[in-house]
Protein backbone atom coordinates (compact mmCIF):
# COMPACT_ATOMS: atom_id res chain seq x y z
CA UNK A 1 0.00 0.00 0.00
CA UNK A 2 2.85 2.39 0.94
CA UNK A 3 4.58 1.64 -2.36
CA UNK A 4 1.39 2.46 -4.27
CA UNK A 5 1.00 5.78 -2.46
CA UNK A 6 4.69 6.60 -3.03
CA UNK A 7 4.41 5.85 -6.75
CA UNK A 8 1.33 8.04 -7.03
CA UNK A 9 3.09 10.91 -5.24
CA UNK A 10 6.14 10.51 -7.47
CA UNK A 11 3.97 10.69 -10.56
CA UNK A 12 2.32 13.83 -9.22
CA UNK A 13 5.60 15.51 -8.32
CA UNK A 14 7.32 14.81 -11.62
CA UNK A 15 4.45 16.36 -13.55
CA UNK A 16 4.13 19.39 -11.23
CA UNK A 17 5.10 22.62 -12.99
CA UNK A 18 7.07 25.10 -10.93
CA UNK A 19 6.99 27.97 -13.38
CA UNK A 20 4.61 30.89 -13.35
CA UNK A 21 1.64 30.71 -15.64
CA UNK A 22 2.57 31.47 -19.26
CA UNK A 23 6.34 31.32 -18.61
CA UNK A 24 8.78 28.91 -20.21
CA UNK A 25 8.93 26.85 -23.38
CA UNK A 26 8.08 23.19 -23.87
CA UNK A 27 10.42 20.63 -25.43
CA UNK A 28 8.66 17.33 -26.13
CA UNK A 29 10.10 13.88 -26.77
CA UNK A 30 7.56 11.52 -28.30
CA UNK A 31 7.32 7.81 -27.45
CA UNK A 32 10.25 7.76 -25.03
CA UNK A 33 8.88 4.75 -23.14
CA UNK A 34 6.15 2.12 -22.99
CA UNK A 35 5.92 2.28 -19.17
CA UNK A 36 5.65 5.24 -16.80
CA UNK A 37 8.52 3.94 -14.67
CA UNK A 38 10.84 3.88 -17.69
CA UNK A 39 9.86 7.43 -18.68
CA UNK A 40 10.35 8.59 -15.08
CA UNK A 41 13.81 7.01 -14.98
CA UNK A 42 14.77 8.69 -18.29
CA UNK A 43 13.64 12.17 -17.20
CA UNK A 44 16.57 13.13 -14.88
CA UNK A 45 19.23 12.39 -17.51
CA UNK A 46 17.35 14.42 -20.13
CA UNK A 47 16.97 17.32 -17.70
CA UNK A 48 20.64 17.26 -16.67
CA UNK A 49 21.89 17.03 -20.26
CA UNK A 50 19.58 19.81 -21.43
CA UNK A 51 20.75 22.20 -18.69
CA UNK A 52 24.41 21.34 -19.21
CA UNK A 53 24.38 21.78 -22.99
CA UNK A 54 22.01 24.76 -23.38
CA UNK A 55 22.66 26.61 -20.12
CA UNK A 56 18.91 27.05 -19.67
CA UNK A 57 17.08 26.43 -16.41
CA UNK A 58 14.72 23.45 -16.46
CA UNK A 59 11.43 24.44 -14.85
CA UNK A 60 9.67 21.09 -15.00
CA UNK A 61 9.79 17.62 -16.49
CA UNK A 62 6.66 15.53 -16.90
CA UNK A 63 5.71 12.15 -18.33
CA UNK A 64 2.46 12.18 -20.28
CA UNK A 65 0.54 9.01 -21.07
CA UNK A 66 -0.61 9.17 -24.68
CA UNK A 67 -2.03 5.63 -24.92
CA UNK A 68 -1.85 2.34 -23.06
CA UNK A 69 1.80 1.75 -24.00
CA UNK A 70 3.05 5.19 -25.10
CA UNK A 71 4.55 7.91 -22.89
CA UNK A 72 5.86 11.27 -24.01
CA UNK A 73 8.33 13.34 -22.00
CA UNK A 74 7.76 17.10 -21.79
CA UNK A 75 10.52 19.37 -20.50
CA UNK A 76 9.75 23.03 -19.82
CA UNK A 77 12.66 25.47 -19.77
CA UNK A 78 13.12 29.15 -18.94
CA UNK A 79 14.23 31.91 -21.26
CA UNK A 80 13.09 34.90 -23.24
CA UNK A 81 12.91 32.99 -26.53
CA UNK A 82 12.53 29.42 -27.73
CA UNK A 83 15.68 27.52 -28.61
CA UNK A 84 16.13 26.24 -32.18
CA UNK A 85 15.63 22.46 -32.12
CA UNK A 86 17.83 20.52 -34.56
CA UNK A 87 16.75 16.89 -34.77
CA UNK A 88 17.11 13.76 -36.85
CA UNK A 89 13.39 13.29 -36.14
CA UNK A 90 10.76 15.03 -38.27
CA UNK A 91 7.39 15.76 -36.68
CA UNK A 92 5.72 15.85 -40.12
CA UNK A 93 7.07 12.51 -41.37
CA UNK A 94 4.47 9.81 -40.94
CA UNK A 95 6.90 6.90 -41.19
CA UNK A 96 10.63 7.36 -40.59
CA UNK A 97 11.76 4.08 -39.05
CA UNK A 98 14.94 2.55 -40.49
CA UNK A 99 15.76 -0.22 -38.00
CA UNK A 100 14.23 -3.68 -37.70
CA UNK A 101 14.48 -3.92 -33.91
CA UNK A 102 15.57 -2.16 -30.74
CA UNK A 103 18.95 -3.89 -30.58
CA UNK A 104 20.06 -2.86 -34.08
CA UNK A 105 18.88 0.70 -33.42
CA UNK A 106 20.68 1.02 -30.09
CA UNK A 107 23.86 -0.35 -31.62
CA UNK A 108 24.01 2.72 -33.89
CA UNK A 109 23.35 5.42 -31.29
CA UNK A 110 27.00 6.24 -30.59
CA UNK A 111 27.90 6.49 -34.30
CA UNK A 112 24.79 8.53 -35.11
CA UNK A 113 25.45 10.98 -32.26
CA UNK A 114 29.04 11.47 -33.46
CA UNK A 115 27.83 11.98 -37.03
CA UNK A 116 25.17 14.48 -35.89
CA UNK A 117 27.71 16.51 -33.92
CA UNK A 118 30.21 16.58 -36.80
CA UNK A 119 27.63 17.58 -39.41
CA UNK A 120 25.83 20.23 -37.33
CA UNK A 121 28.61 21.42 -35.05
CA UNK A 122 26.18 21.09 -32.13
CA UNK A 123 26.40 19.03 -28.97
CA UNK A 124 23.71 16.34 -28.81
CA UNK A 125 21.33 16.82 -25.88
CA UNK A 126 19.49 13.51 -26.10
CA UNK A 127 19.52 10.33 -28.18
CA UNK A 128 17.22 7.33 -27.94
CA UNK A 129 15.42 4.67 -29.97
CA UNK A 130 11.67 4.15 -30.14
CA UNK A 131 9.18 2.07 -32.13
CA UNK A 132 6.87 4.31 -34.13
CA UNK A 133 4.29 1.51 -34.38
CA UNK A 134 3.40 -1.65 -32.50
CA UNK A 135 2.42 -3.46 -35.70
CA UNK A 136 4.37 -6.72 -35.98
CA UNK A 137 4.42 -6.77 -39.79
CA UNK A 138 6.45 -3.54 -40.19
CA UNK A 139 9.95 -4.38 -41.53
CA UNK A 140 11.68 -1.33 -39.99
CA UNK A 141 9.57 0.26 -37.23
CA UNK A 142 12.41 1.56 -35.02
CA UNK A 143 13.56 5.21 -35.17
CA UNK A 144 16.84 6.62 -33.84
CA UNK A 145 16.36 10.20 -32.66
CA UNK A 146 19.19 12.63 -31.89
CA UNK A 147 18.44 16.18 -30.75
CA UNK A 148 20.53 19.32 -30.30
CA UNK A 149 19.83 23.03 -29.99
CA UNK A 150 21.35 26.04 -31.70
CA UNK A 151 22.22 27.54 -35.07
CA UNK A 152 23.69 25.34 -37.79
CA UNK A 153 24.29 25.47 -41.52
CA UNK A 154 23.54 21.80 -42.18
CA UNK A 155 20.35 20.27 -40.83
CA UNK A 156 19.22 16.62 -40.82
CA UNK A 157 16.23 16.17 -43.14
CA UNK A 158 13.87 13.39 -44.19
CA UNK A 159 11.94 12.56 -47.34
CA UNK A 160 9.42 9.77 -46.75
CA UNK A 161 6.56 8.41 -48.79
CA UNK A 162 4.51 5.21 -48.88
CA UNK A 163 2.53 3.97 -51.86
CA UNK A 164 0.57 0.83 -52.65
CA UNK A 165 2.43 -0.32 -55.74
CA UNK A 166 4.77 -3.14 -56.77
CA UNK A 167 8.08 -1.80 -58.14
CA UNK A 168 9.39 -3.54 -61.24
CA UNK A 169 13.02 -2.79 -60.40
CA UNK A 170 15.28 -4.14 -57.67
CA UNK A 171 14.75 -2.26 -54.39
CA UNK A 172 18.51 -2.21 -53.95
CA UNK A 173 19.06 -0.64 -57.37
CA UNK A 174 16.46 2.06 -56.64
CA UNK A 175 18.02 2.97 -53.28
CA UNK A 176 21.59 3.02 -54.70
CA UNK A 177 20.49 5.30 -57.55
CA UNK A 178 18.83 7.71 -55.12
CA UNK A 179 21.84 7.84 -52.80
CA UNK A 180 24.37 8.35 -55.58
CA UNK A 181 22.35 10.95 -57.47
CA UNK A 182 21.42 12.82 -54.27
CA UNK A 183 25.10 12.99 -53.28
CA UNK A 184 25.98 14.28 -56.76
CA UNK A 185 23.46 17.10 -56.25
CA UNK A 186 25.13 18.21 -53.05
CA UNK A 187 22.98 16.53 -50.41
CA UNK A 188 25.26 15.45 -47.57
CA UNK A 189 25.41 11.78 -46.61
CA UNK A 190 22.13 10.65 -48.21
CA UNK A 191 20.91 7.28 -46.92
CA UNK A 192 17.92 5.65 -48.58
CA UNK A 193 15.92 2.81 -47.09
CA UNK A 194 13.23 1.08 -49.13
CA UNK A 195 10.72 -1.41 -47.76
CA UNK A 196 8.22 -3.49 -49.65
CA UNK A 197 5.76 -5.47 -47.55
CA UNK A 198 2.11 -6.40 -48.03
CA UNK A 199 1.92 -4.47 -51.31
CA UNK A 200 3.18 -1.26 -49.65
CA UNK A 201 6.30 0.44 -51.03
CA UNK A 202 7.99 2.77 -48.54
CA UNK A 203 10.87 5.17 -49.18
CA UNK A 204 12.79 6.91 -46.37
CA UNK A 205 15.63 9.18 -47.51
CA UNK A 206 17.67 10.81 -44.73
CA UNK A 207 20.35 13.40 -45.44
CA UNK A 208 21.88 16.70 -44.32
CA UNK A 209 21.51 19.94 -46.26
CA UNK A 210 21.50 23.69 -45.79
CA UNK A 211 18.10 24.17 -47.42
CA UNK A 212 15.06 21.92 -47.70
CA UNK A 213 15.23 20.92 -51.38
CA UNK A 214 11.96 20.69 -53.33
CA UNK A 215 11.68 16.97 -54.01
CA UNK A 216 9.18 14.16 -53.47
CA UNK A 217 8.21 10.70 -54.65
CA UNK A 218 5.70 11.41 -57.42
CA UNK A 219 3.36 9.21 -59.44
CA UNK A 220 4.27 11.00 -62.64
CA UNK A 221 2.17 9.28 -65.30
CA UNK A 222 0.97 5.89 -66.60
CA UNK A 223 1.61 3.58 -69.55
CA UNK A 224 0.00 0.49 -71.08
CA UNK A 225 3.10 -1.69 -70.78
CA UNK A 226 6.40 -2.02 -68.95
CA UNK A 227 8.32 -1.40 -72.18
CA UNK A 228 6.44 1.87 -72.78
CA UNK A 229 7.11 2.94 -69.18
CA UNK A 230 10.86 2.30 -69.53
CA UNK A 231 10.96 4.36 -72.74
CA UNK A 232 8.89 7.06 -71.05
CA UNK A 233 11.35 7.21 -68.15
CA UNK A 234 14.22 8.06 -70.48
CA UNK A 235 12.10 10.55 -72.38
CA UNK A 236 10.80 12.48 -69.38
CA UNK A 237 14.24 12.48 -67.71
CA UNK A 238 15.76 14.13 -70.80
CA UNK A 239 13.01 16.76 -70.89
CA UNK A 240 13.22 17.58 -67.17
CA UNK A 241 17.01 17.88 -67.34
CA UNK A 242 16.55 20.75 -69.80
CA UNK A 243 14.36 22.41 -67.18
CA UNK A 244 16.99 22.07 -64.42
CA UNK A 245 15.18 19.17 -62.77
CA UNK A 246 17.33 16.19 -61.82
CA UNK A 247 15.75 12.76 -61.37
CA UNK A 248 17.17 11.21 -58.19
CA UNK A 249 15.15 8.03 -58.51
CA UNK A 250 12.82 6.35 -60.99
CA UNK A 251 10.95 3.08 -61.30
CA UNK A 252 7.96 1.59 -63.05
CA UNK A 253 5.37 -0.09 -60.82
CA UNK A 254 2.07 -1.90 -60.99
CA UNK A 255 -0.81 -1.44 -58.60
CA UNK A 256 -3.03 -4.29 -57.52
CA UNK A 257 -6.04 -4.97 -59.78
CA UNK A 258 -4.75 -2.55 -62.44
CA UNK A 259 -3.22 -3.58 -65.76
CA UNK A 260 -1.52 -0.25 -66.45
CA UNK A 261 2.03 0.57 -65.38
CA UNK A 262 2.76 3.73 -63.37
CA UNK A 263 5.97 5.74 -63.59
CA UNK A 264 7.26 7.01 -60.23
CA UNK A 265 9.96 9.68 -60.04
CA UNK A 266 11.91 11.43 -57.30
CA UNK A 267 12.53 14.82 -58.98
CA UNK A 268 14.93 17.35 -57.46
CA UNK A 269 13.60 20.68 -58.74
CA UNK A 270 16.30 23.34 -59.04
CA UNK A 271 14.67 25.49 -61.69
CA UNK A 272 11.20 26.79 -62.50
CA UNK A 273 8.99 25.23 -65.15
CA UNK A 274 5.42 24.91 -66.30
CA UNK A 275 3.45 22.00 -67.71
CA UNK A 276 -0.01 21.40 -69.08
CA UNK A 277 -2.05 18.52 -70.46
CA UNK A 278 -3.33 19.14 -73.98
CA UNK A 279 -7.11 18.96 -74.26
CA UNK A 280 -7.27 16.24 -76.93
CA UNK A 281 -7.26 12.49 -76.21
CA UNK A 282 -5.71 10.12 -78.75
CA UNK A 283 -6.64 6.54 -79.55
CA UNK A 284 -3.06 5.26 -79.85
CA UNK A 285 0.35 6.31 -78.60
CA UNK A 286 1.55 6.67 -82.19
CA UNK A 287 -1.24 9.13 -83.00
CA UNK A 288 -0.32 11.21 -79.96
CA UNK A 289 3.40 11.21 -80.76
CA UNK A 290 2.75 12.23 -84.35
CA UNK A 291 1.07 15.41 -83.04
CA UNK A 292 3.72 16.46 -80.56
CA UNK A 293 5.68 18.85 -82.74
CA UNK A 294 2.55 20.52 -84.13
CA UNK A 295 1.02 21.04 -80.68
CA UNK A 296 4.35 22.22 -79.23
CA UNK A 297 4.66 24.81 -81.99
CA UNK A 298 1.06 25.87 -81.40
CA UNK A 299 1.86 26.56 -77.73
CA UNK A 300 5.01 28.46 -78.67
CA UNK A 301 3.16 30.75 -81.09
CA UNK A 302 -0.13 31.25 -79.22
CA UNK A 303 1.17 31.24 -75.66
CA UNK A 304 4.61 32.72 -76.37
CA UNK A 305 6.23 30.07 -74.17
CA UNK A 306 9.42 28.08 -74.64
CA UNK A 307 8.17 24.49 -74.93
CA UNK A 308 11.13 22.15 -74.51
CA UNK A 309 9.34 18.82 -74.90
CA UNK A 310 6.15 16.78 -74.70
CA UNK A 311 5.32 13.22 -73.65
CA UNK A 312 2.45 10.94 -74.54
CA UNK A 313 1.05 8.85 -71.69
CA UNK A 314 -1.90 6.59 -71.05
CA UNK A 315 -4.99 7.09 -68.92
CA UNK A 316 -7.80 4.77 -68.00
CA UNK A 317 -11.36 5.81 -68.60
CA UNK A 318 -12.93 7.96 -65.90
CA UNK A 319 -16.19 9.83 -65.38
CA UNK A 320 -15.05 12.94 -67.21
CA UNK A 321 -12.25 11.56 -69.40
CA UNK A 322 -12.17 8.75 -71.97
CA UNK A 323 -9.64 5.94 -72.11
CA UNK A 324 -6.67 6.75 -74.35
CA UNK A 325 -3.47 8.75 -74.67
CA UNK A 326 -2.92 12.34 -73.64
CA UNK A 327 -0.11 14.80 -74.30
CA UNK A 328 1.77 16.64 -71.57
CA UNK A 329 3.83 19.68 -72.57
CA UNK A 330 6.69 21.25 -70.58
CA UNK A 331 8.24 24.70 -70.80
CA UNK A 332 10.61 27.04 -68.99
CA UNK A 333 9.00 29.64 -66.79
Amino acid sequence: MKKTIFAALSALLISLSVQAEGAGFDYQLERVATRFEACEAFAPSVSASFSSVTGREVLSVSCERISVRIYNLVLTYAGEERLDLISTWDEWAQSQGTFADSASCRAQIEAEVANFEIKTGLKAVVSFCYAETEATDEPHPWVLRVDGFGKTRLRPRILERSIYATPLRSLRDISVDIEQRAAAEGLVQPRALIDFSGGLFRLVLKYYSEFDPPMALVNWTSYESVEACVRGTEEISAILKKLDVEILGDFCAQREFRAIVDLYLVPYVKGSYGHETYEQTYGTQGACEAERERVSQLFREERQIDVVGAICAYQESAIFSPRGYFMQLFWRS
